[in-house]
């Protein structure tokens, strides 16, 4: 892989910053390229062989042609990349980036014209009056800053898949967003043989790994212990001839089972393999991962991530593969099955009936215990099942903890989310597009790529390759299920795995990456947790009720869901560690503990 005329690396003090306003442009960028009144800045990593294409579209005669040829090219492009492409005689600026978002692009108004960056750090001006309620909701709710929005009121985030055209005149300045449309995902013909389809995944995963390890000798991969990133390891070696090293985490110490199928594959390809068993004292390394990120992200794999590059860097790696969205691309969550029956079941029933049993039953929001919980799943709509399952239950226990109603910003997220799933005609396909668009992709890459770039390491990921996703959207929903009715769990990808995997990985089950946060933010913790609010917390206590409210209330939200009360835990401390780190410039410090960077015992004993 390489970047545009330099170095096929990221590094974290090489970032794109660019000012331009009518007539005028000034900026720096790892790549720069300037001719007459055309400038091109530039930040990104991807392979040779997209990158004349990519050049081919930023070198049109007028930014406008820019613009539609970066519409028509960015969905066949691989690769991670921002940029800005402005000319001072059009007085026009194009801003962009790859069509998964994996490079985050940020712009604000500046005095007469637009400061444009790749860190938020660069853009914000992090006073507390210019958090952004949109943005701050986004994170509640999903763990993740949501584009457009960022933590900020004046600044934003370009969506994924959008190009921005912001241009100046004497009339005034106008701004232009195009979307690259979903129908490039869904208008894909399906196959009707299941050898059909798993020779286009083969072939397909085959090109990604060799266009993403092009020119290198020796790459990375994060080993999970399951078949996606096993298929990686094992293509990598057999198919591409490279030497291999692999890192795998143990969420759970030692006793992870991770660990066990980790090492069946590393023995197998004869792979440099490296473990790291985390504990709770891991935590301490939470402000150095917001730090990295900028803006909040709740997901763990930011940690795993983080953690596991280190390694990598220490070995001399500095491109390393992940096997995320395989899971996603071919409706292999744990809740796609099960909210593709339920729709099914909820046409047969019309919703002026479901709704009315609803309100007989009593299953509105509230800590419903795990039967009342199931039926109303049944009785409401399976869109809504979906956001209740990915916020964690939200709307079960917000008003029990929140200063404030998120209503407004809610129903904005629920029609956003419909509206994504428009063109989907399936209900498989409507949750897959939606995860892929808004739900799931856009909080992991945030996670898995920007923490390791703090160690010089870039993170590829083989599975949003263009050639495999299209491959993946191929694929009907008989043969992502092959007879399976409410686990549909890659039997495709297992097949083909058979093929480079010892047995026992192939079929070993699925599985996240989930760390115990219900022992690590244990019910006795949360006494300690609630006076840290109370007493020293900078910017959680203004979201949350106060103690006397908020005690009882994390009490009974653990005894009815220990994970969703841990993870809520977890969700407010990394929100009060961003204020401190990226608005008050509280930067971390090598060695410093997570108690002593808050000055709090966060917990009551001793033992991590």
């Amino acid at each position: 892989m390489s970047a545009l005329g330099g170095e096929g690396v990221l590094r974290r003090d090489e970032r794109l910053s660019v000012t331009f306003e009518s007539g005028s442009v000034t900026g720096c960028a790892p790549i720069r390229i300037q001719s007459e009144s055309r400038c091109l800045y530039w930040e990104g990593i991807l392979p040779d062989s997209y990158r004349e294409r990519l050049l081919d579209c930023l070198s049109a005669p007028a930014l406008a042609d820019v613009k539609a040829r970066l519409i028509e090219a960015l969905p066949n492009l691989d690769g991670a990349f921002a940029g800005v492409a402005a000319d001072t005689k059009e007085n026009t600026a194009i801003l962009f980036h790859d069509v998964n978002g994996i490079m985050p692009l940020f712009f604000a108004r500046r005095g007469h014209g637009y400061k444009v960056a790749t860190d938020t750090a660069c853009v914000h001006q992090g006073e507390m009056g210019d958090i952004d309620h949109a943005g701050l909701f986004s994170y509640l709710y999903l763990g993740t800053v949501l584009p457009p929005y960022t933590m900020w009121t004046n600044v934003q985030a370009l969506e994924r898949g959008a190009v921005l055209e912001i241009a100046f005149s004497a009339s005034g300045e106008k701004r232009t967003v195009t979307h690259v449309s979903p129908e490039v995902y869904i208008e894909k013909q399906k196959v009707e043989s299941a050898q059909e389809a798993k020779k286009n995944l083969e072939e397909s995963l085959l090109r990604a790994v060799c266009d993403q390890s092009a020119g290198r000798s020796e790459v990375g991969v994060f080993l999970s212990g399951g078949v996606d990133s096993g298929l990686l390891a094992a293509m990598l070696r057999q198919h591409c001839g490279k030497r291999v090293s692999a890192y795998t985490i143990g969420p759970w110490g030692e006793r992870s089972s991770d660990l066990v199928t980790a090492r069946q594959t590393g023995q197998q390809e004869a792979v440099h393999h490296r473990e790291y068993f985390a504990s709770r004292a891991d935590l301490d390394y939470l402000p150095h991962v917001v730090a990295a990120l900028g803006q909040p992200n709740s997901d763990l794999s930011a940690l795993a991530f983080y953690l596991l590059s280190r390694l990598a860097a220490q070995d001399g790696i500095d491109l390393v593969f992940s096997g995320q969205n395989a899971d996603t691309c071919l409706g292999a969550m744990p809740y796609v099955a099960p909210l593709t029956w339920l729709a099914l079941v909820q046409r047969w029933i019309g919703p002026t009936i479901r709704n009315g049993l609803l309100r007989w039953l009593g299953l509105g929001n509230g800590l419903l215990n795990s039967k009342r919980l199931g039926l109303r799943y049944i009785l409401s709509n399976w869109q809504g099942d979906l956001l209740l399952l990915k916020s964690q239950r939200f709307d079960d226990y917000a008003n029990m903890v929140y200063r404030r109603t998120w209503d407004d910003s809610k129903t904005v997220l629920e029609r956003r989310v419909k509206e994504t799933m428009l063109p989907a005609a399936s209900v498989d396909d409507q949750i897959i597009l939606a995860d892929t668009l808004l739900l799931e992709s856009p909080r992991c890459l945030e996670a898995m790529f920007l923490p390791p770039l703090a160690h010089g390491v870039t993170t590829v990921f083989p599975y949003y390759h263009p050639a495999w996703v299209e491959a993946a959207w191929r694929v009907p929903r008989g043969l992502r299920r092959m007879g399976r009715w409410f686990k549909w769990d890659k039997p495709l990808l297992r097949e083909l795995a058979q093929k480079y995997l010892p047995a026992a990985v192939a079929s070993r089950p699925p599985k996240s990456l989930v760390f115990p946060v219900q022992q690590w933010f244990s019910m006795e913790s949360i006494p300690s947790f609630v006076s840290f609010v109370e007493d020293k917390s900078v910017f959680i206590r203004e979201i949350l009720l106060p103690k006397e409210y908020l005690l009882p209330a994390l009490v009974a939200i653990w005894q009815w869901n220990k994970i969703v009360a841990a993870n809520l835990l977890l969700k407010w401390l990394i929100l009060e560690i961003w204020y401190r780190v990226v608005c008050q410039g509280d930067r971390p410090t090598e060695g410093i503990g997570l108690e002593e960077f808050l000055n709090w015992p966060l917990w009551s004993e001793n033992v991590r």
